[in-house]
């Protein structure tokens, strides 16, 4: 094999990665898939009040942009 395939060859798997580990699983969005402060608050996970506002999700916050 050339150098030429090997190279498309790897650049067909990082990306193929790329796409898996940005598309949510059917669980995620059966569950409802969180990943910014906005979905948070949207799945009704609790809201911290403060400056900024945080909301926590199986453990992680989210931070409210101001």
């Amino acid at each position: 094999m050339s150098n030429f395939a090997i190279a498309v060859s790897c650049a067909a798997g990082l990306l193929m990665l790329a796409a898996c580990q940005t598309t949510p699983t059917a669980a995620q969005l059966e569950r409802g898939y969180v990943t910014d402060f906005a979905s948070c608050a949207a799945a009704g996970n609790p809201v911290v009040r403060g400056y900024p506002r945080r909301c926590l999700h199986n453990g992680q916050y989210f931070i409210e942009d101001s």
